[in-house]
């Protein structure tokens, strides 16, 4: 990915869970970030996430690498939106989270944010500017020359309601 100043900017490869029911979507997210060499683990919804996290049936392993991000739609059928971000609180509150949204409802999202969502991407979607959050998360390299880490939270800031409050922008 050309890295703004010139240069290439190459992340970390991190782990990913993605967690959405539009095929579609899954599909092009997924993509995306396996071309930034990311693995990404494609689930359908929230309680596949969560069995995922678990352990249980989903991927009938006991122990599993801990991811390094999750991304997820907020308006997934089933276990979605607020009750999928609490409820994986409450078994990992480390993992950093990265929300899909199809409109914006901001009691939502300020509870969202109190979750310590890390961002949040209302449609329509700018595969750029959630490819650039997940960069921009801890693991990511910044090589010196290349991109600061401002620069490359730039677009990540477009999309999301949640690097600050409103009103220190």
């Amino acid at each position: 990915m050309p890295a703004k100043g010139g240069g290439n900017y190459q992340p970390a490869p991190k782990r990913v869970l993605l967690a959405c029911d539009d095929d579609e979507l899954r599909a092009a997210l997924s993509f995306a970030l396996e071309r930034d060499r990311h693995h990404v683990v494609e689930l359908e919804d929230g309680s596949e996430l969560l069995d995922y996290l678990d352990g249980s049936r989903v991927c009938e392993t006991p122990t599993l690498p801990r991811p390094d991000a999750i991304i997820a739609s907020l308006t997934m059928t089933g276990l979605g939106g607020l009750e999928l971000l609490e409820a994986l609180r409450r078994i990992d509150d480390r993992t950093p989270f990265i929300g899909l949204a199809e409109g914006h409802d901001e009691r939502s999202f300020e509870r969202v944010r109190a979750l310590g969502a890390q961002y949040i991407f209302e449609a329509p979607l700018r595969l750029d500017d959630i490819r650039e959050a997940l960069h921009s998360l801890p693991g990511g390299m910044f090589p010196e020359g290349k991109a600061s880490h401002d620069a490359r939270l730039e677009a990540c800031h477009r999309g999301s309601r949640f690097m600050e409050p409103d009103g220190d922008r």
